[in-house]
């Protein structure tokens, strides 16, 4: 109420249990299309990843009003690339097919959040159209020091890459670990080490 800036840590678990996150995932969605709508105009080819929650996914009005968002700021749906949980798309695959396959039909892009640590992960790419998973950061944490990890990794990212999938990985805080990861040949690295959250548009993706 004073103009103080509130993390998402502190009001996204108040969110959920009040049902409150479709709401939330609505004016993200709105004021990143606002954004993209700015920044192209002035000639920056960019894109943003938007997460949608397990109410956006369970919510049968999710699609229209993202149809309605976009005509509304004349924007374009390949501008965006929607993605949600691993754990959120398991427990609701009817929901999240319907809502997909009518994503990709205004041509957003769909990525899988927290991606390869639930059994049969693969499962998803057979069955969803998906254009990129981010996986779980509990694959890749110290994995400079743990051949365990990197095995596990070249594994998952080359059964990832061959159903056409790009592959990220997020929280890349040192150089040894950019350069297993590098080695292992992931799409996409995120992380401190490459650059720290900023509040303006002015990082991005560093691809291999």
């Amino acid at each position: 109420s004073n103009g103080d800036e509130i993390l998402p840590n502190h009001f996204m678990g108040a969110a959920s249990q009040g049902s409150q996150m479709a709401l939330i995932d609505r004016w993200v969605i709105k004021n990143a299309i606002q954004e993209l709508v700015l920044q192209r105009e002035k000639g920056q080819k960019v894109q943003f990843f938007v997460n949608l929650s397990l109410e956006s996914l369970e919510d049968k009005e999710t699609l229209l009003w993202i149809c309605d968002c976009l005509r509304d700021h004349r924007a374009k749906g390949a501008w965006i690339i929607f993605q949600i949980r691993e754990a959120d798309l398991r427990s609701h695959m009817t929901e999240a097919k319907e809502l997909l396959d009518g994503l990709k039909k205004i041509k957003c892009q769909i990525a899988i959040d927290r991606y390869g640590v639930l059994s049969k992960s693969d499962t998803l790419l057979k069955h969803l159209p998906i254009d990129y998973v981010k996986f779980d950061p509990a694959l890749v944490e110290g994995i400079a020091g743990k051949q365990e990890l990197q095995d596990n990794l070249v594994k998952l990212n080359t059964e990832t890459q061959s159903h056409g999938v790009k592959t990220i990985v997020i929280g890349v805080e040192d150089a040894n670990s950019l350069a297993v990861l590098w080695t292992i040949g992931v799409n996409y690295i995120q992380g401190y080490f490459l650059q720290e959250p900023s509040d303006s548009i002015s990082y991005e993706f560093t691809g291999t």
